[in-house]
């Protein structure tokens, strides 16, 4: 796969230092798919959002697929006599880290302490594990990549997360944000119109250089 696409690259441009240049602008490219959910953010109003209810259970992840550490909190649904998990998180990008629930709150979460410094955090079993609301709406978190993004949430008729402080949550890290991704991708197609317009110019430009 990865031979036939560099026989295409190789094919359209016959220039090494435009061909890796290239390989630049599609790397940066993927990246900055990551911006574009941080970049499109919106916020629906709060009669927008679509509400689940079910049976809570939180799983703590550490990094690699789907964020960089945090958690997912998910609802246990019964209906038909069948059994569904909806996933919900708390993340603006697939790089940002995707905490709903704070790990100091004792309400769902057992802090464990092993030394001065170090300490281990997990959900605890016989306090998440009840009935609760979530308002949700769908949006971009990594190009086309769609995120149940978690705006409310009540356990058993506490309000846990409210729609206001995620809301100012999420429009701080959208201001705050750095799209570097971005910005190297438009150097990089900068960098490859000025390869281009000097192979242009330079009909002996060799074929190898």
């Amino acid at each position: 796969m990865r031979s036939k696409f560099n026989k295409f690259i190789f094919g359209l441009i016959d220039n090494k230092q435009k061909q890796r240049c290239l390989y630049v602008i599609i790397f940066f490219l993927l990246l900055s798919l990551d911006d574009y959910g941080t970049y499109t953010l919106r916020i629906p109003p709060f009669d927008q959002l679509k509400v689940t209810e079910g049976i809570l259970k939180i799983k703590r992840v550490t990094g690699g697929k789907g964020g960089s550490g945090g958690d997912i909190v998910s609802l246990l649904i019964n209906s038909n006599n069948s059994s569904q998990s909806i996933e919900f998180r708390c993340r603006l990008a697939t790089r940002v880290k995707t905490e709903c629930i704070s790990i100091n709150d004792s309400r769902l979460y057992d802090r464990t302490r092993l030394s001065n410094r170090s300490f281990t955090v997990k959900s605890n079993t016989s306090k998440n594990i009840r009935h609760a609301k979530v308002w949700w709406y769908e949006a971009n978190v990594f190009g086309p990549l769609l995120d149940k993004r978690l705006l409310q949430l009540d356990v058993a008729g506490e309000r846990i997360v409210s729609y206001e402080e995620q809301r100012e949550k999420y429009l701080k890290q959208k201001k705050n944000h750095i799209y570097l991704p971005t910005i190297f991708l438009a150097i990089s197609f900068i960098v490859f119109g000025i390869l281009q317009l000097a192979n242009s110019s330079n009909p002996s430009f060799k074929r190898d250089a």
